[in-house]
């Protein structure tokens, strides 16, 4: 059984689907990461050029992220795997959380806000610090990790936020709402 986070990107970012699975005593979790053709093509790229040549990130044909070969990703994992529910932020997933509700996947929202996101945010730091958050090694979720800066309000809420618009932290994210 897994549980599955999607940081679906508006046009021509970065989308991170996190699946994440209980594992020993802590959570194991494995990332699929795309982005559109023309985004990785730029000049300044180079590293999602590396990505994608090296298998961890899938190109979508055009200037914007094809959202049906997410969504025929995740009917796959579907096949392979038991799917507790699919995290998506509602502002910008909503149809294809109503295609995969359609296909018989539950889906909740969980919208990026420091109210939701205060928890996951703590729980996947907790997990790392104590070394129960497992992975494959990929040094994509890595990068995106080491992005990540902490964001409050009223000190009390925090949630994920990063220093400049290139550093993408949209892995990690994906990966608390699914924890979240």
């Amino acid at each position: 059984e897994c549980i599955i986070g999607i940081d679906l990107a508006e046009k021509r970012d970065l989308t991170a689907v996190e699946i994440v699975f209980r594992h020993k005593d802590g959570y194991a979790r494995f990332g699929k990461y795309y982005l559109p053709e023309e985004t990785i093509e730029q000049p300044e790229n180079e590293h999602f050029r590396m990505w994608r040549d090296t298998g961890l990130l899938t190109q979508t044909e055009g200037a914007v992220t094809d959202d049906r070969e997410i969504k025929a990703d995740i009917l796959e994992l579907a096949d392979r795997f038991t799917i507790r529910e699919v995290a998506f932020d509602p502002h910008h997933s909503r149809q294809m959380a109503v295609e995969l509700m359609e296909e018989g996947i539950t889906c909740i929202d969980f919208g990026n806000r420091p109210l939701f996101m205060n928890e996951p945010m703590r729980k996947l730091d907790a997990l790392i610090v104590d070394g129960k958050l497992f992975h494959d090694g990929g040094f994509a979720f890595a990068w995106m990790l080491s992005n990540v800066v902490q964001r409050s309000k009223n000190s009390d809420l925090h949630s994920p936020a990063k220093e400049r618009p290139e550093n993408k932290i949209d892995g990690p994210v994906a990966c608390m709402m699914a924890l979240g």
